[in-house]
C-alpha cells in the first residue's frame, strides 16, 4: 500500500516538473520513460498493478490479511534458506494501509477497514485516549501493550498513526462514494486530534499505550517529534 502511494507521489511530482519545463534526466534502475510525461504515466500504471495486486490477492473474509516478514535461517549444513511469510491471524494496522490506494479503493471495502478503526475489540482507540493499537485487542494471546518485547503487539506508534491518518486524507478526498468521503474525513480528524493530544500532554515518544496514551519507550526521539510538522499541515 506505501508503494502505491509513493508511486502515485512520484507520478504528482513528475508531471509538476514537466509542466516546469524541468529538463529530463537520463532514467535508471529499469524506468521505462523519456520524460516527465512519460514517468508519471509510468509511475500511474504501477500504483495501479499494486493496488490491483493487494485488492484481489490479500482481500480475505472482510479484512486484508497481514504478513510477518520472510526469514532468513541457517541450516546445519550452513546453507541458509528463505521461509516463506506467515499469514497473521489476527487483524493489524497493517491490514488499514489500504486506505492509501485512493480511489483504486472500491468504497464497501474502505467501509470494512474503517468498521476495524471504529471497533473497540479491534483496532479503535479505548476511551479516545490513545492512537491506534498495532494489533486487535481480541488477540489475547499478542496484545500486550505494556511487554516492552511485544512492542509490535499493541503499542501505538506516530509513523503507523500517520500512515493511517494519510490513508483516511485519500478516501477524503479521491474515494467515489460520498458517505465513505465524509466518514473518512470525520475518522482523519478524530485520529488526529488524538496523536497531537497524545503528544502535547504525554512528550515526544517512541510510541504509546493506546488505551491509557501513556508514553512509553524512548523518549525525545527523533522519529516522533519529526512527524509534528506533518500533523500541523
Amino acid at each position: 500500500s506505501v508503494l502505491a502511494a509513493g508511486f502515485r507521489v512520484v507520478a504528482q511530482l513528475a508531471a509538476s516538473l514537466d509542466s516546469a519545463g524541468v529538463n529530463f534526466p537520463a532514467p535508471r534502475h529499469g524506468v521505462d520513460a523519456r520524460s516527465w510525461s512519460e514517468l508519471a504515466e509510468w509511475c500511474t500504471r504501477r500504483a495501479r498493478r499494486v493496488a490491483a495486486a493487494i485488492t484481489t490477492r490479500l482481500w480475505r473474509d472482510s479484512r486484508f490479511i497481514s504478513l510477518a516478514p520472510s526469514v532468513v535461517r541457517a541450516g546445519s549444513d550452513g546453507d541458509a534458506s528463505l521461509e516463506q511469510p506467515l499469514e497473521l491471524l489476527s487483524p493489524t494496522i497493517q491490514g488499514v494501509f489500504p486506505l492509501l490506494l485512493g480511489a483504486d479503493l472500491p468504497p464497501e471495502v474502505a467501509d470494512k477497514l474503517m468498521d476495524q478503526l471504529e471497533d473497540p475489540a479491534v483496532l479503535a482507540s479505548a476511551r479516545l485516549r490513545g492512537g491506534v493499537p498495532t494489533t486487535a485487542r481480541s488477540d489475547a494471546l499478542a496484545y500486550d501493550p505494556c511487554d516492552s518485547s511485544l512492542m509490535w503487539r499493541g503499542p501505538s506508534w506516530p509513523p503507523t498513526d500517520w500512515i493511517v491518518v494519510e490513508g483516511l486524507e485519500a478516501q477524503a478526498t479521491l474515494s467515489l462514494d460520498a458517505t465513505t468521503r465524509a466518514r473518512a474525513a470525520r475518522l482523519k480528524l478524530s485520529i488526529l486530534q488524538r496523536a497531537l493530544s497524545l503528544q502535547l500532554h504525554e512528550g515526544f515518544s517512541e510510541y504509546y499505550h493506546p488505551d491509557t496514551g501513556a508514553a512509553l519507550g524512548q523518549r525525545a526521539l527523533g522519529m516522533s517529534t519529526a512527524l509534528i510538522s506533518k500533523y500541523c499541515r
